[in-house]
């Protein structure tokens, strides 16, 4: 007993020492090195309300390589969801399937099945690849190209009368934007050349069978360069004011193509139209949550592989499972149409939709486009800041700021076409336009259609089909060309000049301020004296006309007033109009218009007198054989007569 505790003595005190040669060791180890050793980063750290020590975790990992191991962690469930979820929903449908099978003719179904998803994948790599993006037009011609796009012109279908015409931005869509051109008999442009709207294509080069690795070069700049220069060349081939628009992704590149040269974009467009396009991008949720895990993953922020890109749409989606060969085979035994075709010639045009989907949305083609770093960067801060509370935008293009408030100096006309089911962009993305813009803007929510609905539903651009869009597209659109653009911060009546910019927006005729046209009373006699109408008027109401010298200068008091025991409409017409410009009298004849106004001055009570001295000095010259009251009248009637015409 004695010696167990001497034992246990001497391996006590043996510990103790051996502690302190630890001490000791660390010690020299600071004198050596100035980093603190890890017995002694434990000194102060205790546990609240005790003296016991604790030992500090080492911290051996930076902030970025914890975000990108937390991003792989996340990533890595989410997959794993997106594909143990769907799977067991698939094996429940077989199960159920299997089921309701006779057993007289199990066998047999059983077979045609199992036939059915051998073959489904072969399709997918055979008819899938060559009917994708296989949509060509009639008469289509390549205007121009660069490195990186093209642009085609798609005339009218033959017989349709021209009645507006719509400039196609292009660009990075996941999985490619030869998405427009999906089949022959299904594809995004044929509902506008099939209804009176000529087509320009902006379209980006790329391959749907091999790997696109020019597209590390695409930037927001070059896009907004190549709508630019494109669009020159569209607005001088057509002759006319065209629609700029933009689908999905490409969408945001309407409002920062048009934003980055107002001047001269306003010239060229009188609408700008988008589908499914995010804009305050946060409230399109799976795509943020996209974003958060690719930040995870890329926490540089350089470019990213194709691969990733699509596989981060599935996992979002929770399509992981089917986008695997057994997902394909799975669909195919659910699915057993497929065993008994044989041709091309064999598929419906469901059938047809259905295969070029298939493709296109498959792992091997979404590789073949990757995203460049700057694209990467701006939809970051898309759907991650999105649109700034003052309306800015989180790009510049070339140091300047773009900001969607801006658009209210031309009154460029807004509409936006949104689904009530699209899961990827929210239809609320656009409701920051309104506050912003006013009536200027215009935001149409389609019930049950979601995000490709308006590629992939060719039917529901039919009026006469019971799923018909509604309100109608075109219709939609057409009307909303007849709204005149005006900016809406400076009237175009109050501007001494017409701007540039308000000129081309779609505004007819000239601004002329009210000094401007006080300034220059001769020229109204001149076009009057020329035009026949004119001399019965005058004749008729020099002997009753109304007359107050010094009214000249505000005519609406002196017409309004006898207008009211009369017809007011006639003379409002005069009393709005006494300060336009003359000038079109001479173009128009509006003789019936003419004489309406007559009739209501021969009931006026007339003072002659005081109208015919001012007219005196500036009339003598120009009509020599009439009377001088004559004149005074053709001073004010002009005005009623230039604004029947204008209208």
């Amino acid at each position: 007993m004695a010696q167990e505790i001497k034992s246990r003595a001497v391996t006590g005190k043996s510990k103790t020492s051996g502690a302190k040669v630890a001490v000791k060791a660390a010690k020299s180890i600071k004198t050596k090195s100035n980093a603190p050793s890890k017995l002694e980063a434990t000194a102060n750290l205790k546990l609240k309300g005790s003296t016991r020590k604790i030992k500090a975790p080492p911290v051996d990992l930076h902030i970025e390589e914890y975000e990108r191991l937390q991003g792989m962690l996340m990533y890595s469930l989410m997959a794993l969801k997106a594909t143990v979820v769907p799977y067991s929903n698939e094996i429940a449908e077989i199960e159920r399937l299997v089921a309701s099978f006779s057993p007289q003719k199990a066998v047999e179904e059983l077979a045609e099945r199992q036939k059915s998803a051998i073959k489904f994948p072969t399709l997918i790599e055979s008819f899938g690849k060559e009917l994708f993006g296989s949509a060509k037009f009639e008469g289509e011609k390549k205007l121009a190209e660069n490195d990186l796009f093209t642009l085609n012109h798609i005339p009218l279908k033959k017989g349709v009368e021209k009645r507006a015409v719509m400039f196609h931005i292009g660009g990075f869509v996941p999985y490619s934007d030869n998405l427009f051109r999906l089949l022959p008999r299904a594809n995004f442009f044929d509902h506008f050349i099939e209804n009176g709207i000529e087509v320009y294509e902006m379209k980006l080069k790329s391959s749907t069978t091999t790997h696109n690795a020019h597209l590390l070069e695409l930037s927001i700049e070059k896009i907004i360069d190549t709508v630019h220069a494109f669009s020159d060349i569209a607005f001088a081939h057509c002759g006319q004011k065209m629609i700029l628009e933009g689908y999905c992704g490409t969408g945001i590149n309407t409002f920062t193509s048009y934003l980055a040269d107002l001047e001269a974009m306003a010239k060229k467009f009188n609408l700008l139209l988008t589908f499914v396009s995010p804009l305050d991008a946060r409230k399109c949720t799976l795509f943020e949550q996209m974003f958060q895990i690719l930040n995870y993953l890329n926490p540089a922020a350089t470019s990213l592989d194709g691969h990733i890109v699509s596989s981060s749409l599935d996992i979002i989606q929770n399509k992981n499972f089917e986008k695997t060969p057994m997902g394909a085979l799975v669909h195919g035994w659910k699915n057993k149409e497929w065993a008994n075709v044989e041709n091309m010639i064999d598929l419906t045009l469901r059938q047809q939709s259905e295969l070029a989907a298939w493709y296109w949305l498959s792992v091997k083609h979404g590789g073949y486009y990757p995203l460049s770093r700057d694209l990467y960067i701006f939809y970051t801060r898309l759907f991650m800041q999105g649109v700034g509370t003052d309306g800015a935008l989180p790009y510049e293009y070339k140091g300047k700021t773009l900001n969607l408030n801006d658009l209210k100096k031309t009154g460029i006309q807004v509409l936006a076409f949104l689904g009530g089911n699209d899961h990827l962009v929210n239809f609320q993305t656009a409701d920051i336009l309104k506050p912003m813009l006013g009536a200027q803007c215009e935001i149409v929510v389609h019930e049950k259609t979601g995000h490709v609905a308006y590629i992939f539903n060719p039917n529901r651009w039919n009026k006469d089909d019971g799923r018909a869009f509604k309100p109608d597209i075109v219709e939609t659109i057409l009307s909303k060309l007849q709204v005149q653009a005006k900016p809406i911060n400076k009237p175009v009546s109050l501007s001494p000049e017409p701007s540039p910019v308000s000129g081309q927006a779609g505004i007819k005729g000239k601004a002329t301020s009210a000094a401007t046209a006080a300034k220059k009373p001769v020229a109204v006699p001149k076009a009057v004296t020329k035009a026949k109408p004119v001399k019965t008027t005058t004749k008729t109401v020099t002997e009753k006309a109304p007359a107050k010298t010094k009214a000249v200068a505000k005519p609406a008091k002196k017409v309004d007033a006898p207008a009211s025991a009369t017809k007011k409409t006639a003379t409002k017409t005069a009393a709005e109009n006494t300060v336009a410009v003359p000038e079109p009298v001479t173009k128009a004849k509006p003789v019936k218009t003419t004489t309406k106004t007559v009739m209501v001055t021969e009931k006026v009570p007339a003072k002659t007198k005081a109208v015919a001295k001012p007219v005196k000095k500036a009339d003598a010259p120009a009509n020599a054989t009439k009377k001088p009251a004559a004149k005074v009248v053709a001073v004010k009637k002009p005005a009623s007569v230039k604004r029947a015409g204008s209208k």
